[in-house]
C-alpha cells in the first residue's frame, strides 16, 4: 500500500468512527427523551389517581399494586401532594394507600435498598400518620448513610417526636462529613431541647471537626448561659476551625463570662 493509500485508509477509519460516534450520540439522547417522557406519563397518571382517591374515588386495586411496584415515581407523587392537604382528606388519603401496600413497599426499600430513590421512600414514609412510621424513622436515625439519618430525623421532628443525638451521629467517620442546611438545622434543634445531649456528643471521638463545629455552633444558639465552660476550653483547640467555631458560639451566647475568652482570641496567630 502507497504511502497516500494509508493515509487515505486512516482518514476513512477516523470519519466511520466520528459517524459511530455521533449516531451513539443521537441514539442515546433519543433514549433519554423517551424515558423522561415515560417518566412524567407515569408522574401524571400516579398523581391523577392519587388527587382522585382524596376526592372520593374507589381505590383500584390494580393501580395500587403499581404504586407499591414503582417506588420511585409513588415517593415523588406522595411527597408532591401529600403536604398540600389537611384533616381528613390527608388521613383517608394514608389510610387507602396503607391498606393498598404502599407503606410496606416504601419500608422495606427504606430499610434496604440504596440512593436516590431510598432516600425519597424515607421522606414519603414521613408523610404516613401512626406509630409504625415512627418506629421506621426511630430505626433509620441510625442508619450508615448520613442523609438518610438527617431525612428520618427530620421526618421526627416534623412529627413531634424525639430523637436521640447520639442515634443521629453515630457512624460518622473521623474524616470530615458535609452536612446540609437542613442537617445542620435538625442539630440546633434538638441540641435547643437537650443541651446535655449537644456536650455529650461533643465529647466522641468517632466524629470529625465538621460535626463538632456544627455541635459547639448548636450550642451556642441553644442560648443556655451554663454551657459557657463546656465551649470556653474549644476557643483553645489545636485546630483553628474549632477555636473559630467556638469563639462564635461563645458570642452568639453573649454571655459577659466569655468576654475575656474572646479578647484572648484575638492575638491568634491564624488569621480565621
Amino acid at each position: 500500500m502507497t504511502f497516500a493509500g494509508g493515509l487515505w485508509l486512516v482518514a476513512a477509519v477516523q470519519i466511520a468512527l466520528a459517524m459511530t460516534a455521533m449516531v451513539y450520540l443521537v441514539v442515546v439522547r433519543l433514549l433519554r427523551a423517551r424515558k423522561a417522557a415515560r417518566d412524567e406519563s407515569d408522574v401524571r397518571q400516579v398523581r391523577s389517581f392519587v388527587v382522585g382517591l382524596v376526592a372520593g374515588s374507589p381505590a383500584d386495586p390494580l393501580v395500587m399494586a403499581r404504586l407499591a411496584t414503582d417506588l420511585p415515581t409513588t415517593a415523588h407523587v406522595l411527597l408532591e401532594v401529600g403536604d398540600l392537604i389537611r384533616g381528613g382528606d390527608r388521613d383517608r388519603l394514608f389510610a387507602q394507600l396503607d391498606h393498598g401496600g404502599v407503606f410496606a413497599a416504601l419500608e422495606a426499600r427504606a430499610l434496604s435498598a440504596r440512593g436516590d430513590a431510598r432516600l425519597a421512600c424515607v421522606e414519603a414514609l414521613a408523610l404516613f400518620p401512626g406509630d409504625a412510621a415512627n418506629d421506621v424513622l426511630n430505626l433509620l436515625v441510625g442508619d450508615r448513610q448520613l442523609g438518610i439519618r438527617i431525612a428520618a430525623a427530620a421526618g421526627l421532628v416534623t412529627r413531634g417526636g424525639t430523637i436521640v443525638l447520639e442515634n443521629l451521629v453515630t457512624g460518622l467517620s473521623h474524616g470530615d462529613q458535609s452536612l446540609s442546611s437542613r442537617g445542620r438545622e435538625i442539630i440546633r434543634r434538638i441540641v435547643r431541647d437537650d443541651p446535655r445531649a449537644g456536650v455529650k456528643a461533643l465529647d466522641r471521638s468517632d466524629i470529625g471537626a465538621t460535626l463538632k463545629g456544627v455541635l459547639l455552633e448548636a450550642l451556642g444558639a441553644s442560648g443556655n448561659y451554663s454551657l459557657t465552660p463546656v465551649i470556653a476550653p474549644w476557643a483553645r483547640h489545636p485546630d483553628a476551625e474549632l477555636r473559630s467555631q467556638a469563639v462564635t458560639a461563645l458570642g452568639v451566647l453573649r454571655h459577659p463570662q466569655a468576654e475575656k475568652i474572646i479578647a484572648e482570641v484575638l492575638n491568634d496567630p491564624v488569621p480565621l
